[in-house]
């Protein structure tokens, strides 16, 4: 988001808050205003994934190549806490 922000683009992207980098966020914010959207706590997956209904999780983490959702699922159930592979 810096780099591209930095060559003059202005585009809209959704960032966690884990709390680092405090002073990177504040000057990406200052370039891109409304645009950067940053959750109040918490990740993206906590945020977005309890809106979506059960019968749909599968469909929302799937890549349409289906080639990376392996990987996905793993990252998320990491941020999710979840140690369980099944």
């Amino acid at each position: 988001m810096e780099a591209l922000a930095a060559g003059g683009l202005r585009f809209g992207g959704f960032a966690d808050d884990e709390g680092k980098y405090l002073t990177r966020w504040a000057n990406l914010n200052t370039k891109l205003g409304d645009l950067l959207f940053r959750w109040p706590s918490r990740c993206i997956e906590e945020n977005i994934i309890a809106v979506v209904p059960d019968n749909k999780l599968e469909e929302f983490i799937t890549y349409p190549s289906g080639e990376k959702t392996g990987g996905r699922l793993r990252i998320l159930a990491d941020r999710l806490e979840i140690a369980d592979k099944d």
